[in-house]
């Protein structure tokens, strides 16, 4: 027999457009409904099963009249696209395994698992589990997959360019120094080695120090290395020291890494 799909705007009350106002004597196992609240711009999918639970709103919702052993169960939302000109708020699970764009925020109750690329172009509140196989651009910073920058020559670094990327010397042919900006929350990045050969330095700002692997070095001194082999890696980030500062830290992976003074 052919399921009926059920569209609501309200979840309970018994009142007409309410998901449980639907008589439980009319539905049959495996009927879908789509509930869309107007007032909070949320969408629940849900599926009539067999079940004896009390109601629990939004998860499991008995119709009003004749519930009998039909429960409305909340169902985790897929699509292969998503794509809105607003925000969109999903009241369990959000699964998408393409691409798409939403137009304003993203909000999931539970877990997002996104296999394809997907932008947002406010911002993303997910309050339990996110998996992202592939990439995440929220208000355009591309979450999920590591950006890795080429800085091959000497250059004053920006707060992107020191917030969660890799940083690769690929191409460098002549001694450099990268100036770190002052040290601020949530700071951090990876610097590792490309090409071969060329000395490489990381100097803090005037106002800030490196602790490196575990030596605090003057102000504004450099952590360099002078001859890098094909894999030598830095990892930085930043500590907070006092009321409003922060210090840089450096814990060296492969490579000579050493304090370069001034």
């Amino acid at each position: 027999m052919a399921k009926t799909v059920y569209i609501r705007t309200g979840l309970t009350g018994g009142a007409s457009g309410d998901l449980d106002e639907e008589d439980g004597a009319n539905l049959l196992g495996g009927d879908p409904a789509l509930v869309f609240t107007a007032g909070n711009n949320i969408l629940y999918p849900y599926e009539n099963n067999a079940s004896s639970s009390g109601d629990n709103s939004p998860d499991i919702i008995p119709p009003a009249t004749n519930p009998g052993d039909n429960r409305w169960i909340l169902q985790g939302l897929r699509a292969e696209h998503v794509q809105t000109t607003s925000g969109i708020t999903i009241g369990q699970d959000l699964t998408v395994t393409s691409g798409g764009t939403i137009g304003g925020s993203l909000v999931a109750q539970s877990g997002v698992t996104i296999t394809g690329g997907v932008s947002v172009l406010s911002f993303l509140n997910v309050q339990s589990g996110a998996t992202i196989a592939d990439g995440l651009t929220v208000n355009g910073t591309k979450y999920g997959l590591i950006d890795e920058i080429a800085k091959s020559t000497t250059a004053t670094l920006t707060i992107a360019e020191v917030s969660g990327v890799l940083i690769n010397n690929f191409g460098q042919t002549t001694r450099s120094t990268l100036t770190l900006p002052i040290a601020a929350e949530g700071y951090n990045f990876i610097a590792q080695c490309g090409t071969s050969g060329v000395s490489t330095m990381f100097k803090a700002d005037s106002d800030t120090y490196i602790i490196l692997d575990g030596i605090a070095l003057d102000d504004a001194d450099k952590v360099s290395i002078e001859l890098p082999a094909l894999g030598d890696h830095i990892t930085f980030w930043t500590i907070q020291s006092g009321t409003t500062t922060f210090e840089w830290i450096a814990s060296s992976g492969i490579g000579d890494w050493i304090d370069g003074g001034a």
